[in-house]
């Protein structure tokens, strides 16, 4: 066995045998445990058994490394199980804060004593076992048929598993218009827009970013910028970002038709219930109307694709988005009041 200095630095006891008879014992006192010690290897010898051999001579005995330090080849503890002898168990030095964690820790060793009574360890078996077919037995063959069956069976379902998580990501994305800011909020925000008809996506023209660029079925183009605020309003800040694009897409596109909205969530850590304030800054506002900037609450904007999805009516659906690209349309300088669709 090493000594350690005790200034030298291992880190944290680890548990390395998982659902081991130690498991108790590790959720109690992790974080009472210390130690002084480690080791690389238990040997034994029969001296230890007052057995009339050589000092040298061992014992048979199978030693089960149960926890280890930072260098994952230094052992702090062990299951020692001696033929015909019993078991010895090796500890980390449990540092007792309490009467009760004495208490403890003599109920939880009677119950691994228990344990290390009824268990059985079995050696695995050695590879030339597993490979020669002159030790087959029909019965186990058959066994283990149905049970690579079953691992098929359960690798298919674990590929849909993936698959329905993807999809459930893709349909919970349009959460993000609730409470999401930056890029996330963005995103949420094309792909309402895609489902409401229109080509929405990011865009570069030469150098310049244009974060959101969508065009209607009806061929009306809209220079986009989305801004989400915590605990406030949506006041004039992406106003000379939505401008300068406006003006980049129309000095590059000149015979296009091209209007600017401002996507705002503002408020967005608080409750729904609770955002009772002026989604828009007076200022905003004001600025809106004299640059004839359309404004839409992603919240409402949630509401309408969420009542788009719940609706079975193909035909009502595609009424209701026309009438929706009408409303944005004709919402220039001010807030987007959203049209009702009756779900059947």
């Amino acid at each position: 066995m090493k000594f350690i200095n005790k200034k030298e630095e291992y880190g944290k006891v680890i548990l390395k045998k998982t659902n081991s008879i130690l498991d108790n014992f590790y959720n109690r006192f992790k974080e009472l445990l210390q130690y002084n010690i480690t080791y690389e290897k238990v040997m034994l010898n029969n001296t230890l058994f007052n057995r009339s051999l050589s000092t040298n001579s061992q014992i048979n005995s199978q030693s089960i490394d149960i926890f280890i330090g930072r260098d994952k080849n230094k052992i702090l503890s062990s299951i020692i199980k001696i033929e015909n002898r019993g078991n010895i168990l090796l500890l980390p030095q449990v540092v007792f804060k309490r009467e009760e964690d004495f208490n403890d820790l003599l109920n939880i060793i009677v119950e691994i004593d228990k344990n290390l009574n009824k268990e059985i360890i079995k050696n695995p078996k050695p590879q030339w076992l597993e490979n020669n077919v002159n030790y087959s037995i029909n019965i186990s063959e058959n066994i283990k048929s149905e049970l690579a069956n079953i691992d098929e069976k359960i690798n298919k379902l674990n590929e849909k598993k993936t698959e329905l998580n993807q999809n459930l990501e893709k349909e919970e994305q349009i959460k993000d218009l609730l409470f999401e800011n930056g890029k996330p909020l963005e995103n949420a925000i094309i792909e309402a827009l895609r489902i409401l008809d229109y080509k929405a996506e990011n865009k570069y023209i030469g150098n310049n970013e244009i974060d959101i660029l969508a065009t209607s079925p009806e061929g009306d183009i809209f220079c986009c910028e989305a801004e989400g605020k915590d605990n406030n309003a949506i006041d004039i800040t992406k106003f000379r970002q939505l401008s300068d694009n406006l003006n980049i897409y129309k000095d590059n596109y000149p015979d296009d038709t091209t209007y600017a909205i401002l996507f705002g969530n503002p408020y967005r850590l608080k409750n729904i219930e609770e955002r009772i304030e002026e989604p828009f800054t007076k200022h905003c506002l004001n600025r809106a109307k004299d640059n004839n900037v359309i404004l839409i609450k992603t919240i409402d904007l949630f509401f309408v694709i969420r009542d788009i999805k719940n609706c079975n009516d193909n035909k009502k659906i595609e009424e209701y988005k026309k009438k929706c690209r009408e409303a944005i349309l004709n919402s220039k300088g001010k807030i987007v009041v959203f049209p009702k669709i009756e779900i059947p």
